[in-house]
Protein backbone atom coordinates (compact mmCIF):
# COMPACT_ATOMS: atom_id res chain seq x y z
CA UNK A 1 0.00 0.00 0.00
CA UNK A 2 2.16 2.62 1.38
CA UNK A 3 5.00 1.81 -1.41
CA UNK A 4 2.95 4.02 -3.94
CA UNK A 5 4.13 6.77 -2.18
CA UNK A 6 8.05 6.41 -2.77
CA UNK A 7 9.53 9.30 -5.02
CA UNK A 8 6.47 11.18 -4.58
CA UNK A 9 8.36 14.87 -4.43
CA UNK A 10 9.09 16.60 -0.75
CA UNK A 11 6.92 19.53 -2.09
CA UNK A 12 4.11 17.37 -2.89
CA UNK A 13 4.32 15.26 0.09
CA UNK A 14 6.72 16.71 3.34
CA UNK A 15 7.40 14.85 6.55
CA UNK A 16 4.27 14.75 8.90
CA UNK A 17 1.90 14.50 5.80
CA UNK A 18 3.88 11.98 4.48
CA UNK A 19 3.68 9.87 8.06
CA UNK A 20 0.01 10.71 7.99
CA UNK A 21 -0.49 9.34 4.83
CA UNK A 22 1.56 5.65 5.48
CA UNK A 23 -0.66 5.35 8.71
CA UNK A 24 -4.12 6.10 6.58
CA UNK A 25 -2.91 3.86 4.25
CA UNK A 26 -2.51 1.37 7.06
CA UNK A 27 -6.06 1.74 8.19
CA UNK A 28 -5.23 3.92 11.23
CA UNK A 29 -5.63 7.38 9.73
CA UNK A 30 -4.24 10.37 12.16
CA UNK A 31 -5.87 13.71 13.44
CA UNK A 32 -4.41 16.54 11.73
CA UNK A 33 -2.53 17.99 14.27
CA UNK A 34 -1.26 13.97 15.61
CA UNK A 35 2.47 14.60 15.18
CA UNK A 36 2.63 18.01 16.79
CA UNK A 37 4.53 18.70 19.72
CA UNK A 38 2.69 17.97 23.20
CA UNK A 39 0.42 15.38 21.27
CA UNK A 40 -0.93 12.96 23.81
CA UNK A 41 -1.25 10.29 21.45
CA UNK A 42 1.94 8.75 21.33
CA UNK A 43 4.25 6.95 24.12
CA UNK A 44 8.18 7.18 23.93
CA UNK A 45 10.08 4.21 23.54
CA UNK A 46 13.31 5.37 23.04
CA UNK A 47 16.49 7.98 21.89
CA UNK A 48 17.66 6.26 19.13
CA UNK A 49 16.83 4.24 15.91
CA UNK A 50 17.26 0.73 17.44
CA UNK A 51 13.92 1.33 19.36
CA UNK A 52 11.90 1.62 16.44
CA UNK A 53 10.67 -2.09 16.71
CA UNK A 54 7.24 -2.09 15.41
CA UNK A 55 5.95 -1.40 11.73
CA UNK A 56 4.19 2.27 12.35
CA UNK A 57 6.73 3.60 14.72
CA UNK A 58 7.63 7.74 14.23
CA UNK A 59 11.31 8.46 14.02
CA UNK A 60 11.68 11.96 15.13
CA UNK A 61 14.73 14.14 14.23
CA UNK A 62 16.79 17.32 14.17
CA UNK A 63 18.83 16.93 10.71
CA UNK A 64 19.74 20.14 10.98
CA UNK A 65 20.95 20.03 14.44
CA UNK A 66 19.30 23.00 15.85
CA UNK A 67 18.21 20.91 19.18
CA UNK A 68 14.60 20.65 18.26
CA UNK A 69 12.74 17.79 16.29
CA UNK A 70 11.84 19.03 13.16
CA UNK A 71 11.45 15.89 11.06
CA UNK A 72 9.69 12.48 11.27
CA UNK A 73 10.21 9.08 9.31
CA UNK A 74 7.75 6.09 9.95
CA UNK A 75 9.06 2.75 10.14
CA UNK A 76 7.48 0.27 7.54
CA UNK A 77 8.70 -3.28 6.83
CA UNK A 78 9.91 -3.96 3.47
CA UNK A 79 8.01 -6.22 1.87
CA UNK A 80 10.63 -8.38 -0.25
CA UNK A 81 12.59 -9.01 2.70
CA UNK A 82 10.35 -8.33 6.06
CA UNK A 83 12.82 -5.53 7.11
CA UNK A 84 12.37 -2.74 9.09
CA UNK A 85 12.91 0.38 7.68
CA UNK A 86 12.18 3.93 7.68
CA UNK A 87 10.03 5.68 5.06
CA UNK A 88 11.59 9.41 5.07
CA UNK A 89 11.45 12.37 2.80
CA UNK A 90 13.64 15.30 2.11
CA UNK A 91 14.41 18.05 -0.56
CA UNK A 92 15.63 17.25 -3.66
CA UNK A 93 15.02 13.34 -3.03
CA UNK A 94 11.03 12.67 -2.23
CA UNK A 95 9.79 9.79 -0.32
CA UNK A 96 12.44 6.51 0.05
CA UNK A 97 12.94 4.10 2.30
CA UNK A 98 16.37 4.05 4.39
CA UNK A 99 17.44 1.92 6.88
CA UNK A 100 16.75 2.99 10.41
CA UNK A 101 19.91 3.46 11.23
CA UNK A 102 20.40 5.86 8.79
CA UNK A 103 18.01 8.08 9.85
CA UNK A 104 20.64 11.12 11.57
CA UNK A 105 20.17 13.29 14.89
CA UNK A 106 17.47 11.30 16.51
CA UNK A 107 15.72 12.88 19.01
CA UNK A 108 13.13 10.27 20.00
CA UNK A 109 11.12 7.08 18.82
CA UNK A 110 7.03 7.36 19.13
CA UNK A 111 4.22 5.02 19.30
CA UNK A 112 1.47 5.03 18.93
CA UNK A 113 -0.58 4.72 22.50
CA UNK A 114 -3.09 2.10 22.72
CA UNK A 115 -6.51 2.75 22.59
CA UNK A 116 -6.14 5.94 20.64
CA UNK A 117 -7.46 5.47 17.66
CA UNK A 118 -10.99 4.39 18.28
CA UNK A 119 -13.08 1.89 16.70
CA UNK A 120 -9.75 1.45 14.50
CA UNK A 121 -7.93 -2.34 14.53
CA UNK A 122 -4.63 -2.25 16.53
Amino acid sequence: MWQRLIGVPYERLACAPLAREVYALAGRPLPPDALSIGSDLWDRVGDDFSAATQELDIIASDPEGKGVASHVSVVVKEPEHGHLMAMTTGEGHGACLVRRSAVQRVVGVYRLRSGQLRGLAE
